[in-house]
């Protein structure tokens, strides 16, 4: 399986649900390499914001709400954009 080399059906089910969560249309999704367990994207919203979106076909308990607790510490550390 190659990570960031989605099939068109993984980067539609990424936007329609970035979509349905931040409440907006999203314009464009591509993939972002570096990962190596998940697939990642950039996705650029109808308003002109860009945001990154994450997807796991099989993630371990607790993966993401792990993730989105260090990144709030990063955020909060406030010396890189997050």
């Amino acid at each position: 399986m190659v990570r960031n080399s989605p099939e068109p059906a993984v980067a539609s089910v990424v936007a329609g649900t970035v979509a349905e969560l931040l409440g907006t249309r999203t314009v464009a999704v591509a993939p972002v390499s570096g990962g190596d367990v998940a697939q990642s994207f950039r996705v650029e919203l109808a308003g002109g914001a860009t945001v990154f979106a994450k997807t796991h076909a099989r993630p371990p308990p607790g993966f993401f709400t792990t993730e989105a607790a260090d990144l709030g510490w990063l955020a909060d550390a406030a010396t890189v954009a997050v």
